[in-house]
């Protein structure tokens, strides 16, 4: 054939390669974790030696390493969030973890903090654009929140706290959602909620009904309505069986011991990182930059 032909051949069946999020090499689970120890090496150059940086040069390495580990951070957290893969949730939690762990290293690092404290005595930092020094300051007035302060057992009790915060939130969140996707009729292994008359599910879902487990019933065929799912606001508000709506409302009012007992280990954790840092409570912490600091500032304002 001639050259041409190949040409026009090679044009016609040459296809771009996949890449989910539009990120260059994500086309696979496998590559969440690779892609996320990239971005932590990326960082690390970034912010090698940054005691020697002059402020210009930290500001920029800041940015720079900011922006290579959020740019897979963020892919990673939507798609284990969201993905019906679980292929695709298990690696991509890996990549999360992986930089989470490498942030929660850099915010106690003492190097780069003493190098932005130097940066902000230096006359440098007088020049520098507003937005570069707000960058700097607010770095630095974060690490000190964070603990970068504390001796080297406490820090390291921090990070063991800080990686056990983030696997339990995350846990939480996952139950959650999978509760919710059980409206599509998923089996989440959860028995939380109601068998309702099938034509009654019919006449609030319509064709939604058809994906919801169903099973023969003393008076007809029943389907499942699981207790926290939109399918169940939709029978409460729609449906004109009372004896539906009755079943669900009392669904919902089962009490969700395990997500108690999963809220409050989450709640101690917190805790403990709080005290460690120098806060009273978890609350204390989280409130520490909004507009009202306090928790006594937010109570007050709401008993206003």
């Amino acid at each position: 054939p001639s050259a041409a032909r190949l040409q026009r051949r090679g044009f016609w069946t040459r296809r771009a390669r996949p890449r989910l999020f539009d990120i260059e090499g994500l086309e696979a689970p496998r590559d969440f974790p690779r892609l996320a120890s990239e971005a932590v090496e990326g960082a690390k150059r970034e912010l090698s030696n940054a005691h020697q940086k002059t402020a210009l040069e930290l500001v920029s390495a800041l940015d720079n390493a900011s922006n290579g580990l959020c740019r897979i951070a963020d892919a990673a957290e939507l798609c284990r969030n969201v993905h019906p893969n679980q292929d695709f949730v298990a690696k991509a939690s890996e990549g999360v973890q992986e930089i989470a762990g490498y942030m929660g290293d850099v915010n106690l690092d003492r190097g780069i903090y003493e190098g932005m404290r130097r940066a902000e005595k230096g006359e440098e930092f007088a020049r520098m654009p507003s937005e570069a020094r707000a960058v700097l300051h607010h770095m630095r007035v974060s690490m000190e929140h964070e603990g970068v302060h504390l001796p080297d057992k406490e820090k390291a009790a921090c990070l063991q706290l800080l990686e056990q915060e983030q696997q339990l939130s995350f846990e939480i969140v996952q139950r959650q959602e999978q509760l919710r996707r059980s409206f599509d009729g998923a089996d989440t292994g959860d028995d939380s909620g109601a068998w309702v008359p099938r034509a009654s599910a019919q006449e609030a879902l319509g064709k939604a009904e058809s994906r919801l487990r169903r099973r023969g019933g003393p008076s007809g065929d029943e389907v499942f309505v699981p207790a926290d799912s939109a399918c169940a606001e939709q029978v409460l508000k729609a449906s004109s069986c009372s004896t539906a709506r009755r079943l669900v409302h009392e669904a919902q009012q089962v009490s969700d011991v395990r997500g108690a007992e999963e809220m409050a280990e989450l709640l101690a954790v917190r805790q403990q990182l709080a005290r460690l840092r120098g806060y009273g409570t978890w609350g204390e912490y989280a409130q520490r930059e909004a507009l009202l600091s306090e928790p006594a500032r937010v109570e007050s304002f709401l008993d206003a």
